[in-house]
């Protein structure tokens, strides 16, 4: 991404967010929402930052164990909290991922094998927060009867289950390997034979994960551990603004929340967080619009608080990541670019 780019899509982001204070929120009752929150109830969704970091860590070294790297869960501690940094000037929620495959990049031996790893983290989390909102679904379903907004929502998190499926079964048949290497076979010097290698590479390294049942399966229950601390997090935050709002309540809404804003919109998913907040808070759990966007201010201050503590450690780290050497003149998105050519 060139910096035009950058600023159009943060421009636009802003503007969203200057769209919402203008016509679907007064200023002053998003103020009171934030003056008369509850300080207990937001510290107890800071410390969820803490835990959810032990957690992811816990869960990334057992990964890596399947490729024979050994790191130590502060070591992997740090460099989630650093990505984090690094992830506030990238587009969505991905750029921190970004910094984490090139800070593992020289124990894994090459990009490809830290992309594998991070990509495989991906999926087991993106299939656990599907399952628990589906789940949630199925127990409001049979807890309240009929209601049509809840049953589409349950249509959208099976979709997204099916198709994250399709995607999972696809990155690990046989076939679809060897229509690789024949399409690779075929070709002659140039980028896309590159990129076709690389993907065999992706591929392989992919396959070894499913012969490691034991280590996917702790990793899967430790990903079904955090995306519940993730809405535990977000609980807290509701308790926080007086928000008449279950956990199950939150558990049908947030894998559909948290997959938006995944999407490649906007640096750090400004302006896209906000309104997601505001639609789909207000459609299927009925909050008001000030409420909504509170909730997601709220969120992005307490992970400022967490960035804050990974632009420290960023600031003392003596050796970068050779693909994401931004040093004191911040050229993170030149960084992003460069690491994301090593991959593909």
């Amino acid at each position: 991404m060139n910096k035009k780019s950058y600023l159009l899509k943060l421009g636009c982001g802003l503007l969203i967010i200057l769209l919402l204070l203008s016509f679907s929120i007064k200023v002053q009752d998003l103020v009171s929402e934030i003056r008369y929150s509850i300080p207990f109830w937001l510290f107890l969704a800071a410390l969820m930052h803490l835990s959810g970091l032990i957690i992811s860590a816990i869960r990334w070294k057992i990964l890596l164990s399947v490729c024979s790297i050994k790191a130590s869960i502060l070591d992997l501690s740090r460099s989630y909290l650093i990505g984090g940094f690094v992830g506030w000037f990238l587009p969505t929620r991905i750029g921190a991922d970004i910094y984490r495959m090139a800070d593992r990049k020289q124990q894994c031996g090459s990009m490809e094998r830290s992309f594998t790893v991070i990509c495989v983290e991906g999926l087991i989390s993106m299939y656990s927060l599907l399952i628990i909102g589906i789940a949630a679904v199925l127990i409001y379903s049979n807890s309240n009867g009929q209601d049509s907004q809840k049953n589409i929502l349950a249509m959208l998190c099976l979709i997204l289950f099916v198709v994250s499926l399709f995607v999972l079964v696809l990155l690990s048949s046989k076939r679809f390997l060897s229509r690789l290497k024949k399409s690779s076979d075929s070709l002659r010097k140039g980028k896309l034979k590159r990129g076709l290698i690389k993907a065999i590479t992706i591929h392989e390294l992919l396959r070894q994960f499913w012969k490691t049942k034991g280590s996917l399966i702790a990793a899967f229950l430790l990903s079904l551990t955090l995306q519940l601390n993730l809405i535990l997090y977000f609980y807290f935050i509701v308790r926080a603004l007086e928000i008449n709002v279950s956990f199950v309540d939150l558990c049908m809404i947030m894998p559909l929340i948290i997959s938006i804003q995944l999407l490649h919109l906007t640096p750090n998913g400004i302006g896209v967080r906000e309104v997601t907040a505001v639609l789909l808070f207000g459609y299927f759990l009925k909050i008001p619009n000030s409420q909504a966007l509170a909730i997601s201010l709220w969120d992005y201050v307490l992970t400022f608080i967490y960035v804050f503590v990974g632009a420290i450690l960023f600031l003392l780290k003596r050796e970068y990541a050779p693909s994401m050497r931004v040093a004191s003149e911040l050229q993170i998105q030149e960084s992003y670019s460069k690491a994301l050519n090593e991959i593909y």
